[in-house]
């Protein structure tokens, strides 16, 4: 009997919740209870201990908050991305007006957003669908979505050295760089923080062995030579 206990437990969506409001981390775990299809591994009530236990209980899907005490849900995510890469999240926000913090949030690795006033049925049928490796995004917010995908560069620019030590986002930040911009017009380019930007401007001049700001913009202009030509 508690070996089939232990099976159903294991065959469920596990779940990391971050919300710093306990009567909603209560809600939320009703309505996923009442589901049948999760179970909580663990929750947090703040924004350090959102990303120490998604990265230490490496769940099928962590379900933040976006305002959240210490650290946000938007830097929850973000750094979520970078180090429990295989951990889905999906930020919660108040409604699907507030268009610009879900975009953001999917810009740094959310695989899905939600609205705290859906109906409960709702929010679990987009939390399967994201664990099922589809996405979750609020009706008004894919207009928005595909505004942001008609302001992309046209095919052809954006290119990339095939093999590059740099990650994607590195590449981001270097392109701006390239392209003029200071360290804090980048982090609002990007929505990201300076120190943010700084931490991969530093691991970015490590990987290129460059030691100044100029030397940093020759090497990036060097490895889109063979691209560009």
């Amino acid at each position: 009997m508690s070996h089939a206990a232990n099976d159903d437990a294991t065959s469920r969506i596990r779940v990391v919740l971050a919300d710093g409001d306990r009567l909603t981390r209560l809600a939320v775990k009703e309505t996923l209870r009442r589901h049948g299809a999760f179970v909580i591994a663990a929750e947090a009530a703040d924004g350090d201990d959102a990303v120490r236990l998604a990265c230490h209980y490496r769940p099928d899907l962590l379900v933040t908050e976006a305002v959240l005490p210490r650290l946000d849900g938007l830097e929850v995510v973000e750094r979520v991305a970078q180090r429990a890469p295989e951990v889905r999240s999906v930020l919660m926000i108040r409604d699907d007006d507030d268009e610009e913090l879900g975009l953001v949030a999917l810009r740094r690795g959310a695989s899905g957003v939600v609205c705290k006033a859906d109906p409960p049925q709702r929010i679990a049928e987009d939390l399967l669908a994201v664990h099922a490796g589809g996405a979750a995004i609020p009706p008004r917010l894919t207009t928005a979505v595909l505004g942001e995908l008609r302001r992309l560069p046209e095919p052809g620019s954006g290119l990339r050295p095939v093999r590059s030590p740099l990650t994607d986002r590195e590449w981001e930040v270097l392109d701006l760089m390239l392209a003029g911009d200071s360290p804090a017009e980048v982090a609002e380019q990007l929505v990201l923080t300076r120190d943010t930007v700084a931490s991969h401007v530093k691991n970015i001049m490590r990987k290129l062995d460059v030691h100044s700001r100029d030397e940093l913009l020759e090497a990036g202009r060097r490895m889109l030579e063979p691209v560009a030509a």
